[in-house]
Parts: C-alpha cells; sequence; structure tokens
C-alpha cells in the first residue's frame, strides 16, 4: 500500500535513507514540506519499507528522495512508488546517486543523465570575520527562510548551514560566483572545513578545484528533454536544487 507520510512516519523514513548512504532526518523533511511536497510511504503488513518525495520547481516536478529499505529491494516496490509520486506531471528531474539500478529507474520515466553534481570539500583560509548577513535576493524564497528557520546564516548570495563538521554552503545564486564564494570563504575561521554541491559545469567548479578543493562524491542529473537549472544557481541542494 502508497499512502501519504505523516510525521510518525519520520524516523522510519531517516533510518531507510541511511541504509541508502544519505539521510532525512527532521530538518531535511521539513524542507521538503516547506516546499508543498509529496512525501509518500511504501507499506507491507504495517510495515514502512519504502518512501519518496517530490516538489514542484516552477512547473519542472523534482524528485527529492527514493528509498527502499534493504530487505525489500528487487520486488519493485521502487518503480510502483516512482509512478505513484510521478503521476499527472510533466517536465521532471531528479539527482540521481551511483547505484546502478537508479539511472535504469530514472530512464524509464523519461530522465536521462546529463551532467555531475560535485560534492567538494575544501578548507577557509579566511580571517574569521564572520559571514556577510543581507536579505536573500533570488527566487525560492520559501526555501531559504526554512533553511533560515533552522538556523542557516543568509546574505544576498548565498545561504550557509554551520555543522559539527564544518560549514556547508548550501546555495549560491549569482552571476558572479566565484566572488560570493571568496567572500564567504573568507569570513569563516582559518581551517574551517567548507562543503558545497556544485554543477561540474558551472566555472565555481573550475575555480574550487584549482583552489585546494577536492571532490568527495558525486550525483548525476537526470531531466526531461528541455529541463535545466537557472543560469546563476552554482551550489545548491542535492535533493530539493
Amino acid at each position: 500500500m502508497i499512502r501519504p507520510a505523516v510525521s510518525s512516519d519520520d524516523p522510519v523514513m531517516d533510518a531507510i535513507a541511511r541504509e541508502g548512504d544519505a539521510s532525512a532526518d527532521a530538518g531535511y523533511l521539513a524542507l521538503v514540506r516547506s516546499q508543498q511536497g509529496r512525501l509518500l510511504v511504501a507499506e507491507k503488513d504495517d510495515r514502512v519499507i519504502a518512501f519518496g518525495g517530490v516538489v514542484d520547481i516552477d512547473g519542472v516536478a523534482m524528485l527529492t528522495d527514493l528509498f527502499v529499505a534493504a530487505d525489500a529491494r528487487g520486488a519493485s516496490v521502487g518503480t510502483q512508488l516512482l509512478g505513484e509520486l510521478l503521476d499527472g506531471s510533466g517536465p521532471r528531474m531528479t539527482f540521481s546517486s551511483k547505484h546502478p539500478a537508479a539511472v535504469a529507474a530514472y530512464r524509464r520515466v523519461g530522465m536521462e543523465p546529463q551532467w555531475r553534481l560535485l560534492y567538494l570539500r575544501g578548507v577557509a583560509h579566511g580571517g574569521g570575520v564572520g559571514l556577510p548577513v543581507a536579505e536573500w535576493n533570488h527566487d525560492r524564497m520559501s526555501l531559504v527562510q526554512e533553511m533560515a528557520a533552522q538556523g542557516a546564516q543568509v546574505s544576498a548570495d548565498v545561504v550557509s548551514v554551520h555543522q559539527d563538521t564544518g560549514v556547508w554552503i548550501a546555495r549560491i545564486d549569482s552571476a558572479r560566483p566565484v566572488k560570493a564564494l571568496s567572500a564567504t570563504l573568507a569570513g569563516l575561521s582559518r581551517g574551517a572545513v567548507a562543503s558545497l554541491c556544485v554543477p561540474e559545469y558551472s566555472p565555481l567548479a573550475t575555480w574550487a578545484l584549482k583552489s585546494g578543493f577536492a571532490e568527495v562524491d558525486y550525483d548525476t542529473f537526470c531531466a526531461s528533454p528541455g529541463v535545466e537549472l537557472p543560469p546563476d544557481l552554482h551550489c545548491l541542494h542535492p535533493g530539493l536544487a
């Protein structure tokens, strides 16, 4: 049975995601819900065995998640859930993991792999003067507002999230992304670890890799024909774009 997820499902969804080397903690699920997202779960014998999510971004269905419990894989649960999530949608996109079954599943619903989203990590060499603060100057305001409500620091072009392991640059929306990132790194304490997810075609990826950042992982952008990200979006949330 497939049904809408409720808040009591959240710990189970997180546990299933962690079996897939990801996470879906309460903060992340709140971000999905803040975008008027649909979260569905699949049940068998009164046990949640899979979940998925989708949000609408300017008329494009963004698949946020699709995870099946390890002991329930191979029974077409993910295929059924994916069909339900995308039922009635037109243009669509997602970021696929490297799992061999993932891209094949997305191809069956009209999403072709296009380019890699690089997970980069580096060390800031700034003086710790603090991150700039300003009103967000771009779209996806509801997403940025929810991030801010969860403690993210927001400037005109950059959203930064402090984590136990350092700082995650969650979003850069700018015609001058290198300048925006450089200003952010300059405000961090010297030696602070900075992580970011950058499309491989972005000039920011080229700059970061030349500036000591290392690629630690990647996802693959899969989309139906004609779907592209905004040209000034250079750092993004891999689940919510």
